[in-house]
């Protein structure tokens, strides 16, 4: 213990350091990785389950999702700078709760960001069915496969189609926004409350996968110039910033086209830009639809394997999964098994499902990366020395863990008793985990 002590007093900084890693990275590309993991395809698959369920209010169905990642947000700032390793909540568990909560929240994540991925293959033959007449489960599978094999030969080419695909989206749904602000019916405000308060909670619990990709973000701070003022900066800029696309983007849906014909589309954006524009702006918007659920499930793949990988360094995942393949330089085991359970779930679910499943699994992530942050504060180890310090904590990380439980409650039974199982099964996980590694688990 004295050994571990003594070559962890920051963890995470001296494998960084020996992995070469510099850092270069301003705000800019903070915001830009946190913006990419969240602005993909739940705007464009969404609105029509979202609207059915808290009407106009879908709208503030975002807001409130986007406070709940933004607390969450601030966070994974302070934590991210005080342990900057790959893994994310994962690590900030562990470091925190010890090995057993972190085998339950890494599976979490896991299994989340591979429930967002499904629901943005299915989201993609369903905007892709708009142009081809084709059924939407081979679509997802082979889009899926696809991706699968790009992330496996390097994420280069992966990186670089995130970029693009990132890029035409902000341009597309800008040019949406300002020309369909302006005339939107104003009456859609005065609707906001006719679902009452049960129907928003409940579109915040379908609506929320959306947020999911936001701690994604952390896994970059051991490269993050001056990290305690660019990394929150950066992450609460872009939980912002998708917050309002968002929430402009649904009101503009709801306030051009009936509710009854929104939550009767299967493609409600794209009917919409058809009526600001003409029959181009329906083309436009099934392009940006296309681009923002395969750049989803890109980024699923690109960015998920990090907790097998991680898991894997600690013991409490099969170590075949720790291993970089030769020819490629990638973890091609944990990019292999990420992306075939990926598909598996586009196969096996709808898109509601997949959300709220997602969601559920998110709200115990974020929740638990809260209570992360608050036992942190309290215990104050020595080698805790975050160069940010989130505000208002306890209460702020304690309001936001209360607003993710409160979600639990609105995401439907399947969802609720999923996330109960998750638990139940990742103490078994680690249980057995730890027989198999002899009754300890490295001290990392």
């Amino acid at each position: 213990m004295a050994a571990d002590r003594a070559t962890s007093t920051r963890p995470g900084t001296r494998k960084e350091q020996e992995a070469g890693l510099q850092r270069r990275l301003g705000p800019f590309t903070v915001f830009a990785t946190a913006l990419g993991t969240m602005l993909g395809a739940g705007i464009f698959v969404l609105p029509g389950p979202a609207t059915e369920t808290a009407g106009a209010g879908a709208a503030v169905s975002f807001l409130l999702a986007g406070m709940i990642a933004a607390i969450a947000g601030l966070s994974v700032s302070e934590l991210a700078t005080a342990m900057p390793r790959a893994g994310g909540p994962y690590v900030f568990v562990r470091r925190s709760l010890g090995p057993l909560a972190g085998s339950v929240i890494g599976l979490g994540s896991w299994l989340a960001m591979i429930f967002k991925g499904g629901f943005a293959l299915v989201g993609f033959a369903l905007y892709l069915r708009t142009v081809v007449d084709t059924g939407p489960i081979p679509v997802a599978a082979l889009l899926g496969l696809a991706f699968l094999a790009a992330n496996i030969t390097g994420t280069k080419l992966s990186g670089l189609l995130e970029r693009w695909m990132v890029g035409g989206l902000l341009l597309l749904l800008s040019i949406f926004l300002v020309r369909g602000a302006p005339i939107l019916d104003p009456t859609v405000f005065r609707e906001m409350g006719a679902f009452g308060a049960s129907g928003i909670l409940a579109g915040t619990g379908l609506v929320f996968v959306s947020y999911l990709g936001i701690v994604q973000a952390s896994s970059i701070a051991g490269e993050v110039r001056f990290p305690g003022r660019n990394l929150p900066s950066g992450i609460l800029g872009a939980v912002g910033a998708v917050t309002v696309l968002y929430i402009g983007t649904i009101l503009v849906i709801t306030g051009v086209l009936p509710i009854e014909r929104v939550v009767a589309a299967e493609t409600p954006l794209a009917d919409a830009a058809a009526v600001l524009f003409g029959g181009i702006g329906g083309w436009l918007v099934v392009i940006a639809g296309l681009l923002a659920t395969a750049s989803t499930a890109n980024a699923v793949i690109l960015s998920s394997t990090r907790y097998p990988f991680a898991m894997a360094r600690d013991g409490l995942m099969p170590h075949a999964f720790n291993r970089i393949d030769r020819r490629f330089g990638t973890p091609t085991r944990a990019i292999l098994v990420t992306g075939l359970i990926m598909v598996g779930m586009a196969l096996w679910f709808d898109v509601e499902r997949l959300a709220k499943l997602g969601g559920a699994f998110g709200i115990v992530v974020f929740s638990t990366v809260n209570v992360a942050l608050i036992v942190l504060r309290r215990r104050a180890p020595g080698w805790y020395r975050p160069t940010f310090r989130a505000p208002l904590a306890p209460w702020l990380p304690l309001l936001g863990i209360l607003g993710a439980l409160a979600l639990l409650t609105q995401v439907g039974l399947e969802a609720l008793l999923s996330a109960v199982g998750l638990v139940l099964f990742a103490i078994g996980w680690y249980f057995w985990r730890l027989r198999r590694e002899g009754g300890t688990l490295p001290n990392r």
